[in-house]
């Protein structure tokens, strides 16, 4: 083909010498008759067995009486330190505390002026 050729004259071309469309050849298989077997009947289920139900055998340990007397006084210990502190921040810190707030007041306003 000259590259001379229009597109109209291409495409008319090919059109003229279109090729025949080939059908795709599929192997075919020769159909063989299905048998049909007789259904086996399914058994039926058998029955669950039954069992009676019984209840676990739970032993419990024996268990020692716990001795009380450590624990109170662990707790007798505990609370004599709280009460400690407590007399300390409300005799000692607090007071410091107030006392630097003035000064740092007073510091603020002296500047101020």
């Amino acid at each position: 083909m000259p590259s001379s050729m229009s597109e109209a004259d291409l495409f008319k071309t090919l059109l003229k010498k279109k090729p025949e469309a080939q059908m795709p050849q599929v192997a075919q298989k020769p159909q063989v008759p299905l048998r049909r077997e007789a259904v086996k009947p399914v058994p039926p289920a058998q029955p669950a067995e039954i069992y009676e139900k019984k209840e676990p055998v739970i032993e419990k340990p024996q268990v020692k009486p716990v001795d009380i007397e450590p624990v109170a006084e662990s707790i007798k210990n505990l609370t004599a330190s709280v009460n400690l502190m407590y007399g300390l921040i409300k005799t000692v810190i607090v007071p410091v505390l107030v006392l630097i707030l003035i000064v740092g007041i007073a510091i603020l306003v002296k500047s101020s002026k």
